[in-house]
């Protein structure tokens, strides 16, 4: 259960630049990649969608930056409703959102409405070696019209939940330092949804 309700609810207590950071970078396609649980919250998804975004799409993400505790800043995808993030969205006609689910074994669920586009990613990510599913909790398949990534203009979108274990595999860790690096498996990952993008 999220603490905060809303993105309103949650600035009331959070602070930004001390408890979150909001990134924009603004690209030329009409595609938006975005990260609403990065950094402490959902670990590694905020680097995912920047290295993904880079250099062509808008990139979006909000980081929890706190020491420890940054669970609590998640906003479900369904009222995520950041002012800059559904301005990011509306401006868009297609957006990817990041996220991570917690399992451990190594896969990638692939939701959203966009239909064609989840396809594309499908074969792409499999190609390149990667386990991709479609999910049968209704929270992993992003389908609900209300989700941010179906607030782009064409209302249609795609939602990645990439699990722990996998997020685990696509860094290089020190052990006191956290994520010193990104390993082979991210830059493959990069280059299967860049691939799939570009079709």
């Amino acid at each position: 259960m999220d603490r905060y309700r809303s993105f309103a609810e949650l600035e009331q207590y959070e602070k930004v630049n001390e408890d979150y950071r909001i990134i924009v970078k603004k690209g030329t396609s009409p595609i938006a990649i975005m990260a609403p649980h990065g950094g402490g919250i959902e670990f590694g998804t905020a680097s995912i969608a920047a290295s993904i975004a880079h250099p062509d799409h808008t990139l979006w993400a909000f980081k929890g930056i706190k020491q420890t505790g940054n669970r609590i800043l998640h906003i479900t995808s369904t009222r995520f409703d950041e002012p800059s993030a559904l301005m990011i969205a509306a401006n868009a006609h297609t957006v990817v959102t990041i996220h991570g689910c917690s399992e451990n074994r190594m896969v990638v669920y692939v939701g959203g409405r966009h239909r064609e586009l989840g396809l594309r990613i499908h074969a792409s990510l499999r190609q390149a070696g990667f386990n991709t599913r479609i999910s049968g909790k209704s929270a992993l398949r992003g389908e609900n019209p209300s989700n941010l990534c179906n607030q782009c203009s064409s209302g249609k979108g795609i939602q990645l939940e990439i699990s722990a274990g996998l997020r685990k595999r696509m860094f290089i860790w020190s052990g006191e330092n956290g994520i010193k690096g990104k390993s082979e498996s991210f830059h493959r990952f990069i280059r299967a949804a860049k691939i799939a993008l570009a079709r």
